[in-house]
């Protein structure tokens, strides 16, 4: 079981904008509930290719196939084991969601490269109390990082 990453995204810029994110990174499933900002769904920003494996390898099977599977690939590309879950809307523009074990900070990097017009912030809290973190992003490059004490300071 992982340490869950509690994030709060807000999406900041101009509300046509906005709107055009939030449907980009919505679920096919909210889509089609036409939820407002319910859902962050990373397949949505940055895709995995279909030559990735997304069921179990053998200790052999994943040294001669290196990022080929799922678990390396989430973590490399999408910063995170899985995909976001535990999503809440909070209003305003912003999302409330978990990740396993750390922040999400690749996925956030692409999609404020798609969407320069936007601004984006983030704080990731990590439940163990290892970091507190807020990152701002802005097209394609985290612009700031703020590093909170926690529990383990």
């Amino acid at each position: 079981m992982p340490n869950h990453t509690a994030n709060t995204l807000e999406i900041i810029g101009d509300q046509k904008i906005i709107d055009k994110c939030v449907k980009a990174i919505q679920t096919p499933k909210a889509l089609a509930k036409k939820e407002r900002l319910r859902h962050i769904d990373f397949r949505q920003i940055v895709p995995m290719p279909p030559v990735i494996f997304v069921g179990d390898l053998s200790s052999n099977d994943k040294e001669a196939n290196p990022n080929r599977n799922w678990y390396d690939w989430n973590i490399q590309n999408w910063g995170t084991k899985w995909n976001a879950y535990g999503t809440e809307d909070q209003g305003d523009n912003c999302l409330y969601f978990e990740t396993a074990w750390s922040s999400p900070v690749p996925v956030l990097e692409a999609l404020s490269w798609l969407f320069p017009e936007l601004r984006f912030e983030m704080r990731s809290t990590d439940e163990g109390g290892y970091f507190d973190t807020e990152f701002v992003f802005e097209k394609g490059e985290i612009v700031s990082e703020t590093e909170h004490a926690t529990d383990e300071d």
